[in-house]
């Protein structure tokens, strides 16, 4: 999909203009975003950031999140994969529908240029099938793309995920990690090229409202 007509969060040209790292212009990626884990985890993160639990990993043990927080889909995206939609290779989101809010999560997601894959939740309540189905269409894309290297940025902390991993890094190709840093396997991160703590982009990384 082109974002470049994406409006979600901050326009694009504002967007374009601020200072970002490096990570911001690499072309030609694959990205694969659980967005359960980042978008919760991200919650914490804000929630010890107002002065709601005295530390991320204090509100995941208490539960503690910030009914504010939202995650920029566009701005998480250009994080991966760059700004030219002409070098993008494939980006997909993978979350549980059965939520109130899931319609217009996954709206969202799909105005930012994600493709979206959303097997329902449990009854229960519970997620099932996201890190089975992230993994599998991870692989899929691995075994169908074109040869020569592959750079692959997972949005996950899970170590569900950790045989996939290791499975596209025995193919020769480089898997980066991006996650909240207390959320996030430390074999996870061990397994991963490198490992990016999205807590140094938390404000950039952030849903913030156009205004009317």
């Amino acid at each position: 999909m082109n974002s470049s007509s994406a409006q979600c969060g901050n326009s694009r040209s504002a967007f374009a203009d601020r200072a970002r790292p490096e990570i911001f212009r690499r072309p030609n990626r694959f990205a694969y975003l659980d967005a359960s884990n980042i978008w919760l985890a991200g919650a914490q993160v804000s929630a010890a950031r107002r002065g709601l639990a005295l530390s991320p990993a204090r509100a995941a043990e208490e539960r503690v999140l910030d009914p504010r927080f939202r995650v920029d889909f566009a701005k998480l995206r250009a994080f991966a994969v760059g700004e030219d939609p002409s070098a993008i290779a494939h980006t997909v989101c993978v979350g549980s529908t059965g939520t109130n809010n899931n319609g217009a999560i996954w709206k969202m997601a799909q105005q930012a240029g994600w493709a979206t894959i959303t097997p329902t939740r449990a009854r229960s309540g519970r997620e099932k099938e996201v890190d089975t189905s992230l993994s599998v269409v991870l692989l899929e894309d691995l075994l169908l793309a074109d040869a020569g290297d592959l750079d692959i940025t997972l949005f996950s902390g899970d170590r569900d995920l950790l045989p996939a991993i290791s499975a596209v890094k025995r193919r020769g190709h480089a898997v980066d990690v991006a996650a909240w840093e207390h959320s996030t396997s430390g074999e996870l991160k061990r397994a991963a090229r490198r490992f990016i703590a999205l807590d140094e982009y938390f404000e950039l990384l952030s849903y913030e409202p156009q205004p009317n």
